[in-house]
């Protein structure tokens, strides 16, 4: 007969009446502990790899295909997703990565640039995430859902959820969570706790991208900004080669164009009574065009606001930019004009000589918006003003020639009136000699 059993019975008997503890509770408490240590460090591994996969990559798209992808796998859980707010708080999801069967997306898409607008976030602004709270739900059918939350909840097919935020710097960026579809799921403390680590890390990692993402922009601009002054330069110059107005309006309209890059560049040249016309311009729409709707040198355009407002805010040396003629606001008159010679966007800067506004430098697009930038409307505000300066320096050329021919015609007149006076005075100096 075995007697080990009896004696452990009787130990553990024993141990019970001493108040001691049971060693078979403490052995199962002990591996207990070393399986969550265990998983503890599993995942401390995990959560490390992920870090440096999201740290290797400051594409935003790349970060998050890391972490749904990364993220799927080692919870073993059925999906995956990056959900980011809006200005209204309402959001879609930027990423996605699943485990499930394929056919259910085509049932109830349920991934990228899916639009989700949940009223009580739009409402709490961010609710509980706001606040760096994540939130698990075992069942949708036993967490006091309203019946409005489930109806899309069950939309989606989902059953199961945790959620983490993601913070840029301070702000609620949006949210990280995975997804039980086929059944309920009880999550631990440890996965919750994950989860919250990996969504605070993505957040520091969209910060340093969205840096990266403006430095580069910075960089860039500064680029264009000194290709443009170059650019710049080489125009002023062609304009300065010339001192013929024709000649210095149609070279700012070709090279301003291509710089632009525009559909048509056109000088628009004030009257007296501030109506006016287009004396020269550069491009077309497309082929035939114009003969449709003539827009080009010589074409008047007699703009009301302008006449009554004398160059309306362009005399104080404003400009104008509209990306689209139907969102702006503009008059039914104006547009219909704008439409007579298929304008749909435009950039205006003024023209200026001898500081009174004499004319309009356009830019415009015949096909379709545009979204000029500011340093679009600066550039053409640049030109615009070099521009007025060239037209004044010629005028005062012609005006210099003018007073030159003047003279010389007076001292050819003053020399013939001399060459005559002097031809009377012989004349009468022999008929006096004669007459003696």
């Amino acid at each position: 007969m075995d007697s080990y059993p009896l004696l452990r019975s009787a130990a553990k008997h024993i141990n019970r009446l001493l108040g001691q503890p049971d060693i078979d509770a403490l052995s199962h408490q002990l591996q207990t502990h070393q399986d969550t240590l265990a998983k503890t460090q599993a995942q401390h591994k995990a959560l490390s790899q992920i870090l440096t996969k999201i740290r290797a990559s400051l594409d935003a798209n790349k970060l998050f295909e890391i972490v749904t992808r990364d993220t799927c796998r080692l919870l073993n859980v059925e999906r995956v997703a990056v959900y980011r707010f809006t200005e209204d708080w309402s959001g879609k999801f930027v990423s996605t990565y699943t485990t499930t069967d394929d056919t259910w997306d085509e049932v109830s898409p349920f991934g990228r640039d899916r639009v989700w607008e949940d009223s009580y976030l739009q409402e709490t602004q961010g609710g509980r995430y706001r606040m760096h709270e994540a939130h698990a739900v075992a069942d949708i059918y036993h967490a006091g859902h309203a019946q409005c939350h489930l109806d899309l909840l069950e939309q989606y097919r989902i059953r199961a959820f945790a959620i983490a935020p993601i913070f840029n710097g301070m702000k609620l960026w949006g949210l990280l969570g995975i997804y039980q579809h086929s059944g309920t799921r009880e999550w631990a403390p440890i996965e919750i706790d994950f989860l919250r680590q990996v969504g605070s890390h993505l957040g520091i990692a969209i910060q340093q991208s969205d840096r990266m993402a403006q430095l580069k922009a910075k960089t860039e601009a500064l680029t264009t900004s000194a290709d443009r002054q170059q650019s710049l330069t080489e125009v002023v110059s062609k304009i300065r080669s010339s001192l013929d107005v024709e000649q210095i309006l149609n070279i700012t309209c070709e090279e301003t164009r291509s710089l632009v890059t525009t559909d048509r560049l056109a000088v628009y040249r004030f009257e007296a009574d501030w109506s006016g016309e287009f004396v020269a311009h550069h491009g077309t729409g497309t082929e035939n065009w114009d003969e449709i709707a003539p827009f080009g040198k010589g074409l008047r355009w007699e703009d009301t606001f302008l006449q009554e407002t004398q160059g309306g805010p362009f005399r104080y040396n404003e400009t104008a930019a509209i990306n689209d003629i139907y969102e702006a606001g503009l008059s039914r008159c104006h547009i219909d004009i704008l439409k007579q010679f298929k304008v749909r966007a435009y950039a205006i800067a003024p023209i200026f000589v001898e500081h009174k506004l004499w004319g309009l430098l356009g830019a415009y697009e015949h096909h379709s918006p545009r979204a000029w930038t500011q340093a679009d409307v600066d550039f053409l505000a640049q030109i615009g003003s070099q521009l007025g300066v060239a037209i004044q320096s010629s005028l005062l050329l012609s005006e210099t020639q003018g007073k030159a021919e003047d003279l010389e015609q007076a001292a050819e007149q003053r020399q013939t009136l001399y060459d005559v006076v002097s031809k009377i005075r012989e004349t009468l100096a022999i008929e006096t000699i004669n007459t003696n």
